[in-house]
C-alpha cells in the first residue's frame, strides 16, 4: 500500500476535529497562525481576517479533492491543516490511483476558483469586495497552478512519479526526485535573482527535501555497518 500524504509534522497546537461526509477534518491553531502570518501584506484589519477565512476554506477545498478521490479507490481519509499546511492521508497502491488522488486537489481549487475570475470582472476595482475575491482567486486558482508543477512533494511532483512509474512499468520516483532537486534550485536562482526571496527560500525548501531522500539510505547504510562491526567484535 502507498500512503498518498503525509501530514505535517507540527507541534501539538490546539486543535478542532470535525467529520464531514465521513471525513475527519482537524485544524490546527499553527495553521490559522500560518495563514495569519501569510497575510501581513494585506492592507488592514478586516481584509486580513478576510484572508485567514478565504485561504482556509481554500486549503479545506484542495484537500478535500483529494478526500473525495481517495473515497472513490475505497480509502479511508483525514484530513489535518497544521502549522507546515494541509495535507491528507489515505491509502492507495495503483499507480494509476495516486495519478488521479494527486491531480484531485488542484482540480478542486480550479474548479472552485475559476468561476471567481468571472466574478472579480464585474467588481469595482479597488473595492473591499475586489480585493477580498482577487484574494480568494489566488487561494485557489493561484495555490493549484503552483501545486501543479512537478516538483516533489507538491501534487505535480507526485502525479509526475506516478504518471512516469506507469509508462516506464516500473517505480521511477528516484527520477523525479533528481528533476524536482534540480528544477527547484534553478527556480530558487531565478526568483531571487528577481527579488521573489519568499519564493526563492520555498524552492529552496523544496530542493533540499528532495536532496535529503538521497542522503538518508547512505546514512542507513552507513549506520548499518557500523552495527556489523561492532556485533562482530
Amino acid at each position: 500500500m502507498a500512503v498518498a500524504a503525509e501530514i505535517p509534522r507540527t507541534s501539538r497546537s490546539p486543535a478542532t476535529t470535525v467529520v464531514v461526509a465521513g471525513v475527519p477534518v482537524t485544524i490546527r491553531l499553527s495553521f490559522l497562525a500560518l495563514v495569519a502570518v501569510l497575510g501581513l501584506g494585506v492592507r488592514d484589519v478586516v481584509l486580513t481576517a478576510a484572508w485567514v477565512v478565504v485561504a482556509t476554506a481554500a486549503v479545506l477545498v484542495h484537500e478535500a479533492g483529494h478526500a473525495a478521490a481517495l473515497r472513490c479507490y475505497g480509502s479511508p481519509a483525514r484530513i489535518v491543516l497544521g502549522g507546515l499546511g494541509g495535507a491528507t492521508t489515505g491509502a492507495v497502491a495503483a499507480r494509476r490511483a495516486r495519478l488521479v488522488v494527486s491531480l484531485a486537489g488542484p482540480a478542486a481549487g480550479l474548479v472552485v476558483g475559476v468561476p471567481l475570475l468571472v466574478v472579480e470582472g464585474g467588481l469595482a476595482p479597488g473595492s473591499t469586495a475586489d480585493v477580498v475575491v482577487r484574494l480568494a482567486v489566488w487561494a485557489t486558482v493561484g495555490w493549484s497552478v503552483v501545486n501543479l508543477v512537478p516538483v516533489l512533494p507538491l501534487d505535480g511532483g507526485r502525479a509526475a512519479a506516478a504518471g512516469l512509474s506507469m509508462l516506464a512499468g516500473r517505480d521511477v520516483t528516484v527520477v523525479v526526485v533528481a528533476g524536482s532537486v534540480v528544477l527547484a534550485t534553478a527556480v530558487a536562482v531565478i526568483t531571487m535573482a528577481n527579488g521573489f526571496v519568499l519564493l526563492a527560500l520555498l524552492c529552496v525548501w523544496l530542493a533540499a527535501v528532495n536532496a535529503a531522500t538521497f542522503i538518508r539510505p547512505g546514512r542507513r547504510r552507513r549506520r548499518g555497518r557500523r552495527a556489523t562491526r561492532s556485533r562482530r567484535r
